[in-house]
């Protein structure tokens, strides 16, 4: 029982070791594979997580195969600030992918960006941080409901004969032309906050499942640490062996 954690330990950071080595030659291969238009910081992200896991499981396997206490303490208070950060941003996340939530008309998802504080606009989609979101979308923006545009197929619709039916600022920026669309249109950028806010969301669930397993493990290390022999009893019985 006195070896039993610290081979837990040995165990889960040889995995950790092999997961890392593997993001880490996936991230380089993404970044070496030329400049990324869209999604940038996320190759860059998974190289530091890879670099990070490799170091920590370095430490983590030193400190269980050679029973230091010193490696072992570091691995664990590492493990525990990392579930403390998990815990807080996990709150922090669901909290305001909660807040000012937009209605969304059934059917259309629409979204009014009226409906979201400031702060929240700013961050997102306030003036040159669009230009980047908007080069990187994929799928058409519609144009608002209330300006009364016929549909002719999923990506051009017409002006009603009638003339357009609202004097929305939105209704004007309006254009088929598919590098152009609703992109610049408010609605659009509503719906873009909506995707962000349940992206926080979906990440404050995965933080907290991940927050169960990183305490688990922090558990198993600190009592490694707690079962590794202190450096004076290490040299005690060195020199007792030497006497002998």
């Amino acid at each position: 029982m006195v070896r039993f954690s610290r081979i837990v330990v040995t165990i889960i950071n040889i995995l950790a070791l092999l997961w890392s080595i593997f993001i880490i030659f996936v991230s380089l291969a993404v970044i070496n594979d030329g400049p990324i238009e869209c999604n940038t910081f996320y190759p860059i992200q998974n190289l530091l997580y890879g670099v990070f896991l490799f170091s920590l499981s370095l430490v983590a396997l030193i400190g269980a195969i050679r029973a230091n206490r010193r490696l072992l303490m570091v691995y664990a208070g590492v493990l525990f600030v990392w579930f403390v950060w998990l815990i807080g941003s996990s709150a922090f996340l669901f909290v305001v992918s909660k807040v000012c939530d937009a209605k969304a008309v059934k059917d259309h998802k629409e979204y009014k960006l009226n409906e979201y504080p400031g702060w929240l606009r700013t961050y997102a989609v306030d003036g040159e941080k669009w230009v980047p979101i908007k080069r990187c979308m994929y799928s058409c923006c519609q144009p608002p409901l209330q300006c009364g545009f016929v549909s002719k197929n999923d990506t051009s619709w017409e002006i009603p004969r009638s003339g357009i039916l609202s004097g929305d600022t939105d209704c004007q920026s309006w254009k088929n032309d598919l590098d152009q669309a609703c992109y610049d249109c408010n609605s659009c950028k509503a719906g873009y906050i909506r995707t962000l806010k349940d992206s926080w969301f979906n990440n404050a669930l995965s933080n907290a499942f991940s927050s169960v397993f990183i305490f688990i493990g922090f558990w198993i290390a600190f009592w490694a640490f707690r079962q590794a022999p202190r450096a004076d009893h290490q040299q005690h019985t060195s020199n007792t062996a030497s006497v002998a």
